[in-house]
């Protein structure tokens, strides 16, 4: 059992693997997560004690240090996108510590909330076509420089806003980011100490909190107390020593058991077994040798159109009046514009977005603002690959007085960690206004635009 070594040119964000699987090593790597996706066939993912089957139209994140494997019974092709979360340090300092998954996991502790399966359906399906857009660019060689990067940006984004854990655990509500960030430090915090005797008053010192706001803190975020979840970090890091075949009693020690009885009661917890069943059950597997093969992405072209136009869906809000055929007939009559056979001429071409209408931007009953950036995306996507120009249009009358500065500053807020800011400079913006109430709010909005975003282009625009 060794760690897989991949190898990202410069500080490249991610890389992408085709390979036809029958069964790989049991492995782990160091910084990145890996995003499984079966583009013919279904696998089996051993991570850790879990045991998951991964269907053709799915993708599976594999985190940071997590000790897998990966079998088919149909040498099934698979893609694999390694991203480089070093690459990702200065936007998440604490990205390496940060957990993602595509599946709630239940135990005895955890209900499954009913709308839990749907509230992720709408993030798996644009992550899905997010992936699928990162394949087809890579057929055709446009990810390259600056589209590698903020492609690589959607897709951090999506994981760190979209699929961490937490969101699973708190559903139905935004996460603070001070209790985000709160969150990953302590985590970080057992990562560097599980050898060692971890206190309450080790966490509460170290935060600046007291232990009764760290006691309703936590219930809010773990269905686990913290003595489980340190012991949860140190039998993960067991498995590493246990497939060394280090002595049992050591293993303990080394982890932070203060007696073994509490390892086997632990491990057992997660693995469903015994420590040394594990490892026999692992180094039999070891024993059957690995069964795949890499393959050259171009020549797997017409599989991944294929699965492009099977898995590919176009989304839109219903609820507004848009249906499937017209929007997918508007996304149809984009592509089209773009290819220069179409449109022979040297007249400037340009999108205009408005993030703002109703069917990109909706509100909560807690007043709380979510962008559907499923459909900003496209347009976004769509408008790089044609190399038309972005119009970004800010009708202020359409929105609500109270909300007019937050809704701008979040939309910019997410642009900046989706595409990255060398993008949105070549963009333009144009507010537009019909009263005088509304050019009332110009100024601090042109102000709050240029802070986010220096340089950029800004325009106003009155209608009759």
């Amino acid at each position: 059992m060794n760690a897989e070594i991949i190898e990202f040119k410069g500080n490249q964000p991610f890389c992408v693997k085709v390979q036809r699987i029958t069964r790989s090593s049991i492995h782990w790597h160091e910084g990145i997560t890996e995003i499984l996706v079966p583009i013919r066939g279904d696998v089996e993912v051993v991570v850790n004690f879990e045991h998951i089957t991964v269907k053709e139209g799915d993708f599976h994140f594999i985190n940071n240090r997590s000790i897998h494997s990966i079998r088919s019974s149909s040498n099934a092709v698979v893609v694999m996108i390694y991203v480089n979360l070093s690459a990702y340090e200065k936007q998440f300092e604490l990205i390496k510590y940060m957990f993602f998954r595509s599946n709630p996991f239940f135990d005895d502790r955890i209900e499954p909330e009913k709308d839990m399966f749907d509230f992720k359906t709408d993030y798996k399906v644009h992550f899905r076509n997010l992936l699928i857009d990162i394949l087809l660019r890579k057929l055709s060689y446009e990810l390259s420089g600056k589209a590698l990067e903020n492609m690589g940006n959607q897709l951090i984004y999506s994981m760190v806003f979209e699929f961490n854990w937490l969101k699973f655990m708190k559903s139905k509500s935004l996460i603070h980011p001070t209790q985000f960030d709160r969150y990953h430090r302590i985590v970080k915090y057992i990562d560097e100490h599980y050898a060692d005797k971890i206190t309450l008053d080790d966490i509460v010192s170290s935060e600046f909190i007291t232990k009764t706001y760290f006691s309703h803190y936590w219930k809010d975020f773990s269905s686990y107390s913290f003595t489980e979840r340190v012991n949860y970090d140190r039998v993960l890091k067991s498995e590493f020593l246990l497939l060394t075949g280090s002595n049992i009693l050591k293993i303990s020690e080394q982890c932070g058991f203060s007696d073994v009885k509490y390892y086997y009661r632990n491990f057992k917890k997660w693995y469903h077994c015994m420590p040394l069943e594990h490892r026999k059950r692992c180094f039999n597997y070891m024993k059957l040798g690995v069964d795949f093969e890499e393959l050259e992405l171009i020549y797997y072209n017409s599989e991944i159109q294929e699965y492009a136009n099977k898995y590919l869906f176009i989304e839109c809000n219903l609820n507004e009046g848009m249906t499937d055929s017209s929007y997918i007939d508007s996304y149809m009559k984009m592509k089209l514009l773009s290819n220069p056979i179409h449109l022979i001429t040297s007249a400037e071409k340009y999108v205009i977005l408005n993030p703002f209408k109703p069917s990109n931007l909706f509100t909560e009953e807690n007043d709380v603002m979510v962008f559907n950036w499923h459909n900003i995306d496209l347009s976004v996507n769509i408008t790089m690959d044609a190399g038309f120009l972005l119009y970004l249009s800010i009708p202020l009358d359409s929105l609500a007085s109270p909300f007019v500065h937050e809704a701008i500053e979040q939309f910019l807020d997410g642009c900046i960690n989706r595409y990255g800011l060398h993008l949105m400079k070549k963009w333009h913006f144009f507010i537009n206004y019909k009263n005088i109430q509304s050019f009332d709010k110009k100024n601090a909005i042109e102000e709050l635009i240029l802070n986010k975003v220096p340089g950029a282009k800004i325009s106003y625009s009155f209608e009759f």
